[in-house]
């Protein structure tokens, strides 16, 4: 499991999402531990500081992140998803580095 920002466009929108996915554990899938035991993820909802919310703020974020490295698998990059279909990410508007974490 991962993380996900999603920019919800109501207020109403984000206080359900929130009721609905703070503590919620099932996802679908199971992660077993190396003893075989099953691994129990539950869902986590903050909210960002208001200067930092926005689809145009979050793409503004990441377009020209390291994880958006060409080196950086596609299924560990930012994605953005417009009606529930991923669309390309912006391009990014400067060369970026060689992501640290990949050696």
């Amino acid at each position: 499991m991962g993380r996900a920002w999603i920019n919800l466009v109501t207020p109403e929108a984000g206080q359900r999402f929130q009721r609905h996915f703070s503590g919620f554990a099932r996802w679908g899938i199971e992660e077993q531990t190396r003893r075989g035991r099953p691994i129990l993820r539950r869902g986590k909802v903050t909210c960002n500081p208001p200067d930092q919310q926005g689809l145009e703020r979050q793409i503004e974020a990441y377009r020209n992140h390291m994880l958006m490295h060409r080196l950086v698998p596609d299924d560990r990059r930012p994605m953005l998803f417009r009606n529930g279909q991923r669309v390309p990410f912006p391009p990014p508007t400067r060369p970026i580095f060689h992501p640290a974490f990949l050696g």
